[in-house]
């Protein structure tokens, strides 16, 4: 697939809003831990580095069972950035109000989530981490390696884990039944009113 610069900017908006919360917790695992895993895929039976490197090994099984998925179906890109956007309006908690009209369409990238983790047992990361992680697994798939394309790829880091998942703070809310009421931008918008909300929901700037 081809790189879009609309898709980078909707990564960087991702970014923004996937690094905000307090809950979140900065890996302070070195470089040898993500040596570690490329190399190894970190393979639970070499112990001593499994036990050293829990976070960053339960990242890269997560990474690589997304993009599986995405290898299998690539549609399924560009339906996991949008439902990271729509996660991250409003918090990236890993939950969608599938009441809500704008969510329409939420349950298949959901669905397929559940089913290419569901084989890993997550001790470090949350569904919302996972979700956020997802967002970056497919816009990686979806830049071109083709000298063509002009500038390399980009590095979509995933540097912090523990976001609260929707049900920390919310009894009735789960993966399906997030919090209602988050405001999505209208199509109608003109760019002044979309840079407001860029601004206001991510602390973004017209830059």
């Amino acid at each position: 697939m081809s790189r879009f610069p609309a898709m980078r900017r909707l990564v960087l908006v991702l970014l923004a809003a996937s690094t905000h919360g307090d809950d979140d917790q900065g890996l302070d695992q070195d470089a040898r831990c993500y040596d570690y895993a490329v190399i190894t895929d970190c393979d639970p039976l070499r112990e001593t580095w499994f036990a050293n490197c829990p976070v960053t090994c339960e990242i890269h099984a997560t990474r690589r069972a997304i993009a599986a998925a995405i290898d299998a179906d690539k549609a399924l890109a560009a339906k996991f950035l949008r439902l990271a956007f729509h996660d991250c309006v409003g918090g990236c908690d890993g939950c969608v109000d599938m009441n809500d009209p704008e969510n329409r369409g939420l349950e298949l990238p959901v669905a397929a989530l559940e089913a290419a983790l569901e084989p890993l047992t997550l001790a470090h990361l949350t569904r919302a981490d996972a979700w956020s992680l997802a967002a970056l697994v497919a816009a990686d798939a979806s830049q071109s390696t083709s000298p063509s394309a002009g500038a390399g790829p980009l590095d979509f880091r995933f540097d912090y884990v523990g976001r609260a998942n929707c049900e920390d703070n919310c009894e009735d809310c789960g993966p399906r039944a997030g919090p209602p009421g988050r405001g999505f931008p209208e199509s109608t918008l003109h760019t002044a009113e979309l840079l407001r909300f860029f601004e206001d929901e991510f602390g973004l700037d017209a830059r």
